[in-house]
């Protein structure tokens, strides 16, 4: 009966352990996502920029990818962050449908540190415009 508890505790623990280590690596990247327009009235193309930062002192970030609705996108095009350092004005110009607008809108970064696969999600919402703009130009 102890051993099975001994056993429980020990697999309990190595668990834990593997479920924390991902995302505290994880945390040592940060994505900043603006986007133009900001709020569409509907479904329409959004321009989304990112700056992905590798706050590791130690290994660059490898093998660059964001996944947005099922499609992945090479953004290093073979270049590496190196570490401390970053990568900017990363430009995706994506289709966003009326339905996702007002909500969070999920990417997931992904990249190689050490010959080891990592992720994280990021987010950003373009609002649903109110009262859309309309240019009138007459000729």
């Amino acid at each position: 009966m102890h051993a099975a508890r001994g056993l429980a505790a020990v697999l309990a623990a190595t668990l834990c352990f593997f479920m924390f280590l991902p995302t505290a690596l994880a945390d040592e990247v940060t994505v900043t996502i603006t986007a133009t327009p900001t709020e569409l009235a509907d479904t329409g193309t959004v321009t989304f920029t990112f700056e992905i930062a590798n706050h590791n002192a130690d290994y660059p970030l490898l093998d660059l990818a964001i996944t947005y609705l099922g499609t992945s996108y090479d953004v290093s095009n073979g270049q590496e962050v190196p570490p401390s350092g970053s990568l900017r004005d990363i430009v995706l110009n994506l289709n966003v449908s009326a339905t996702q607008l007002g909500s969070p809108i999920t990417f997931t970064i992904t990249w190689t540190r050490n010959g080891e696969p990592m992720s994280q999600d990021a987010t950003y919402t373009v609002q649903r415009a109110e009262n859309p703009v309309i240019n009138v130009t007459r000729t």
